[in-house]
């Protein structure tokens, strides 16, 4: 009798009842057709947008935006931060670019001139996504609670647009010493003795010890004269510590026998509050 043919055969011999499923893949051309590539999905805009105008803040940035990433009540992706770097005359845009270079959520935004506050806040708001803006300066610091508190704030009143508080000022200074010598003990600290050099209020050439420790990304000067207190070193010779921290050990060792200048940055505690309620820093319902 007559065999039955295979599915498979049918296919190969009546190839025309198969065409209405196989006609696109017939039909396509061996090369794609010439396209961009696809375009990026946007990410879902933030809650609040930080928007920091900064220019020669090379040694402030870092406690600035460290500031921003702990505040109270506020999770990862509720907010973005748009530095707008305005023509500095440091290392302030390479300080920026190594604390950001793996933060998705900050972007820097480089005038192509100098613009002044004024300026940098008029380019800066154009890039920021977030219902509400946040004013920072960067050589300022944000207390925990102040983006908790100001958001619930503009919550409870839906007619205020525009939202201040008072501020704590601290000061600071640079001080300027050279190393004479130092050694290096077992638990990581480094003694120095150093000649602190008459520099900005410093008024008086003298010799001294010193004791520095690492503290996260910051050297300090753990112990020593009242005048080192509240001290961190920022630079020694051409080099930032704000952009190479881990070679703070090795950059003081090659500036023994005064051959480089340590500068360090001291910073005074916070002032008692001041100000009016309604000023600097704000908080803008966008």
């Amino acid at each position: 009798g007559d065999s039955v043919a295979s599915p498979l055969l049918d296919g190969l011999l009546q190839p025309e009842q198969y065409r209405e499923y196989y006609w696109s893949s017939v039909r396509a051309p061996a090369c794609p057709p010439s396209c961009g590539l696809p375009a990026s999905l946007d990410p879902p805009a933030p809650l609040v947008s930080w928007l920091v105008p900064i220019r020669n803040s090379e040694n402030f940035v870092s406690d600035c935006l460290a500031s921003i990433d702990a505040q109270i009540g506020i999770s990862p992706g509720c907010f973005e931060v748009v530095f707008v770097e305005d023509r500095s005359d440091d290392r302030t845009l390479a300080v920026l670019h190594r604390l950001c270079a793996e933060r998705p959520d900050v972007r820097i935004i480089q005038n192509t001139c100098q613009l002044g506050l004024g300026g940098s806040l008029s380019e800066g708001w154009e890039h920021c996504r977030g219902d509400f803006i946040a004013r920072l300066d960067a050589d300022d610091e944000a207390e925990p609670e102040r983006l908790s508190r100001q958001l619930r704030y503009l919550e409870q009143h839906k007619s205020i647009s525009v939202l201040g508080s008072k501020t704590r000022p601290f000061w600071t200074e640079l001080r300027k010493c050279t190393i004479e010598r130092l050694g290096e003990k077992e638990d990581g600290r480094v003694v120095a003795v150093v000649w602190r050099e008459d520099f900005g209020n410093q008024t008086s050439r003298q010799r001294e010890q010193i004791s520095l420790a690492q503290q996260g990304d910051n050297i300090h000067v753990v112990q020593g004269p009242a005048e080192y207190y509240g001290c961190r070193v920022v630079s020694v010779g051409e080099h930032s510590l704000m952009l190479t921290p881990e070679r703070w050990k090795e950059l003081l060792k090659e500036a023994q026998g005064r051959k480089g200048e340590v500068i360090l940055q001291r910073r005074d505690l916070l002032e008692p509050a001041q100000g009016s309620k309604a000023l600097h820093p704000l908080r803008v319902r966008a």
